[in-house]
């Protein structure tokens, strides 16, 4: 192959043209090397028939699966992909839109486009599905006037489509993303060609990836993890991705042995959760081949660690990225013999050191403890500047360790940016959206020590004078200003927010700070629907015990089981409610008087008749059908 540092993701795609499989769905629909190339190749094609040119940016919003996959792709070959999160509310929608307006906005019909058009895409165009296995066109009227076709080649043909289209270069732009840095100011991270191919090979060199190794993706694409470790590093090396949308543990379980995969990479949240469905799983059930996973994005559980040896008998690789190091900086590798817990390995074709965090010194050293800093061919560009060292060297914000042999080990981190199940919060977001609430004079947003999640998110809040504030209430306004990711488990009412000798809020000593409010004294259920609850989230968050009042995400729970107690709640009532309304009411009192006056108490009485049977006939995991989250 060619020199990576000298590709562009057109020329990464075309290096592998073979019939070999690259890429797959769930239905079976496959494209090859040479199939996908060919297929991105004309849908950027599209693109620049339709006025995109390739300094434009194009905002994309498609839920994960292979559509998400190819419009990346076909966007960053052509202009500038700035994916975005497709479960943003619409505020959030339209001031992604108004930050940077984008020449267009690509999205999927149906509800993503409707979406769009109401956060204000005026210019929108569809990736609609066609006939076929995985294909898909670009439709829409021209942003502009549309390139001329040269002489002989009908501006609809292949020749000509293709003429319309400026190649890329390998320092030009091909992805835009948003990440958090120290301040809680979102960033702009522009991120080049050479950045993301050479990314995407030092993380198939690290882990020896090749063209029979297969991988079902369900990390997120449009977060820098999931664009980089699950999807482009497996094309790099010639192997192939099922692009699934999203994660369902029992099933992943199901599409991995199917599909053969080999490996698979995702948060720790996400392992933790599979875990869980391989250790349920009947005895007689087959498991995926897995020879290794890996996670990243956050800190991992030793026990997840363990658990994944003793279940799948393979290793797990950690490893430590950023998305102003387009992913990956540092990793264990599966030759590892005992790869150690809390360590994030050895640098993948990046330079890694650490300084002094507090004093005059910026020194950088390649032993010893200190700030992580980096610098190499993967730093991407920070808009408005990043903090950097004397040498290019880039200040990560996080403590670690390095000892001798390069190994990396993280102690902390000195920016306040909380890191909950793979998601990066910024608590200025969060502040400002308690802020805008009638009644909140302060608030406060910082992390909390959790057991699956590593951090929680929490927040304090002070009211107005002669104002009562109520915590659920907080909360559930907050749904319509944030992602149910950035809505904070516990809010705390104070007569006032504590602040240092300075005067100044000190987010990372709140959680301490406020351990005794944090934690909820335990109260018995008080109603039979409060006890069938409480029953449910034990059954889903095993090894906890839950009182009506005890918080169901910030006492363990995470997304994927509050969706498995969801789907319990509603197979036993024969009831059907959003899996997001836990969320909203997240202990067994609220949830329970929530229920009750759902849809104008419509299904009181369905619940009511339910509870009178499981009264007589007590609630038994054993004898219910699995339920899959």
């Amino acid at each position: 192959m060619t020199d990576r540092a000298t590709l562009t993701l057109p020329e990464l795609l075309a290096a592998h043209r073979c019939d070999d499989l690259a890429l797959a769905d769930l239905a079976g629909n496959a494209l090859s090397h040479s199939a996908l190339s060919e297929t991105v190749a004309g849908l950027a094609a599209e693109l620049a028939q339709l006025g995109v040119e390739r300094s434009d940016e194009v905002l994309f919003l498609c839920d994960n699966g292979p559509a998400a996959a190819i419009g990346f792709l076909a966007i960053a070959s052509a202009a500038i992909a700035r994916p975005v999160n497709p479960g943003l509310p619409t505020a959030q929608l339209r001031e992604a839109f108004a930050r940077t307006p984008p020449k267009a906005v690509v999205a999927t019909p149906g509800g993503l486009a409707q979406r769009a058009r109401e956060a204000g895409a005026d210019r929108l165009i569809l990736l609609e599905p066609l006939e076929g296995p995985l294909a898909f066109r670009l439709s829409g009227g021209p942003l502009d006037a549309p390139p001329a076709s040269p002489p002989g080649s009908p501006a609809g043909s292949p020749a000509g489509l293709r003429a319309a289209l400026a190649a890329p270069a390998p320092e030009d732009d091909a992805l835009v993303l948003q990440s958090s840095g120290t301040t809680g100011r979102p960033k702009t991270i522009r991120i080049t060609h050479a950045n993301l191919v050479l990314s995407a090979a030092n993380i198939q060199r690290c882990l020896d990836l090749g063209p029979s190794d297969r991988a079902v993706n369900a990390m997120p694409l449009f977060h820098i993890h999931g664009l980089l470790a699950g999807l482009l590093a497996p094309l790099v090396g010639g192997g192939a991705v099922m692009a699934s949308p999203g994660l369902d543990p029992d099933a992943f379980l199901d599409w991995a042995v199917e599909f053969g995969a080999t490996w698979h990479t995702g948060a720790p949240t996400m392992h933790q959760a599979i875990l869980a469905a391989a250790e349920r799983r009947p005895a007689d059930a087959p498991l995926p081949p897995f020879r290794f996973l890996r996670s990243s994005s956050s800190e991992l559980p030793a026990a997840v660690r363990a658990g994944v040896a003793r279940v799948f008998g393979c290793p797990m690789v950690e490893a430590y990225g950023m998305t102003e190091a387009t992913h990956q900086m540092t990793s264990q590798r599966p030759s590892d013999r005992e790869p150690r817990h809390g360590s994030v390995g050895r640098a993948t074709g990046i330079e890694v050191g650490v300084v002094d965090p507090d004093g005059p010194d910026e020194t950088v050293r390649l032993v010893g403890p200190g700030e992580v800093v980096i610098r190499g061919a993967t730093v991407a560009r920070v808009e408005g500047g990043a903090p950097r060292l004397a040498g290019g060297w880039m200040r990560t914000g996080d403590l670690g360790r390095l000892s001798e042999d390069g190994e990396l080990s993280l102690t902390g981190r000195l920016k306040e940016i909380v890191k909950r199940g793979g998601f990066q919060i910024a608590p200025r977001e969060v502040e400002d959206a308690l802020l805008a609430i009638p009644g909140v004079a302060a608030a406060v947003a910082f992390g909390a020590p959790h057991e699956t999640l590593g951090q929680d998110l929490a927040a304090a809040v002070q009211a107005r004078p002669g104002v009562a504030l109520d915590q659920s209430q907080l909360r559930r306004a907050l749904f319509d200003r944030l992602a149910p990711y950035q809505v904070p488990s516990r809010i705390l009412v104070l007569d006032r927010i504590p602040l240092g000798a300075t005067g100044k809020v000190q987010r990372s000593q709140m959680s301490a700070l406020l351990a005794d409010r944090l934690a909820t004294p335990f109260a018995e259920p008080e109603t039979p629907l409060e006890a069938v609850l409480v029953e449910i989230f034990e059954e889903v968050a095993p090894g906890r015990a839950f009182g009506r009042h005890d918080d169901f995400f910030f006492s363990g729970g995470d997304s994927l089981s509050g969706a498995r107690a969801v789907a319990r709640v509603c197979e036993l009532f024969a009831i059907e409610i959003p899996v997001g309304t836990l969320f909203q009411a997240p202990n067994a009192a609220e949830y329970a008087a929530f229920l009750m006056r759902y849809d104008d108490g419509r299904l009181a009485a369905l619940i009511d008749e339910a509870l009178l049977e499981l009264q007589a006939e007590p609630l038994d995991a054993d004898d219910a059908s699995e339920v899959r989250a």
